[in-house]
């Protein structure tokens, strides 16, 4: 799912940034701020990830994290 907007192992796409590699914590804390609508520039986001759980976005952040 991530790779259709992020890219081809999720290296980026166009203006879509790259997920693959980034530091855990900043993924982690990212895609926080967007399930809880404090980050709200990207409204797919939001809702790809309103319905996701504290553990789900830590396992999520730690498997892009080690791409």
């Amino acid at each position: 799912m991530c790779e259709s907007c992020h890219g081809a192992g999720v290296k980026g796409a166009s203006v879509t940034p790259r997920t693959a590699g980034q530091s855990e914590v900043y993924l982690r804390a990212t895609m926080l701020a967007f399930r809880s609508g404090a980050r709200a520039n990207s409204p797919g986001m939001t809702g790809v990830l309103k319905n996701y759980t504290d553990t789900d976005i830590a396992a999520l952040a730690a498997f892009l994290a080690g791409l």
